[in-house]
């Protein structure tokens, strides 16, 4: 009954879920890869300037070493990612709940295509009215804060696992 009356928006959800979580995680790190990249040639170039100076020919030490994101930014970076995932889909998790509390019989064509479509849209027009756009929010800091440590966890022991096992972002 009402427990497959959210399956609609739940399936709805899950892709633009993941899109804003893999993307916004990926934007960050790059981001910050691009500052660390920058501070790492510029400290070069000044080693450099040093080198020539004193008439010193060694190599920079660190040169060939794999520019790595430190580990509180991919915490953080996870986190955030995970936050502007949960907030982007937040509303449909909201009309699965709401969906779900209607109940029904649940049949095939309630649960996908057109009539779970139509439902879905009846559940937004509901909410909309009773509580405006805001309605489609209700809860959603919980929701937010919820996600924030699984988030950020699981991109720092992505990225861990990634070193580890010396693989690269190539």
């Amino acid at each position: 009954g009402g427990f497959s009356g959210g399956f609609f928006p739940a399936i709805i959800a899950m892709t633009p879920n993941g899109a804003v979580y893999y993307t916004v995680y990926d934007r960050l790190k790059t981001r910050r890869l691009d500052a660390l990249l920058l501070e790492r040639e510029e400290k070069e170039k000044k080693a450099k300037t040093l080198r020539s100076k004193e008439g010193n020919k060694k190599l920079d030490a660190r040169h060939g070493v794999p520019v790595r994101v430190e580990q509180g930014y991919m915490m953080l970076f996870g986190a955030m990612a995970g936050a502007a995932a949960e907030f982007s889909t937040y509303p449909f998790e909201v009309i699965r709940r709401r969906m779900q509390l209607q109940g029904g019989q649940g049949t095939m064509s309630q649960v996908v295509g057109r009539r779970a479509l139509r439902r879905m849209t009846a559940t937004v027009r509901i909410i909309t009215k009773n509580h405006g756009l805001a309605g489609l929010y209700i809860g959603c800091l919980p929701s937010v804060a919820q996600v924030l440590p699984s988030a950020a966890l699981g991109y720092y022991s992505y990225e861990m696992f990634k070193i580890w096992l010396d693989v690269g972002d190539e």
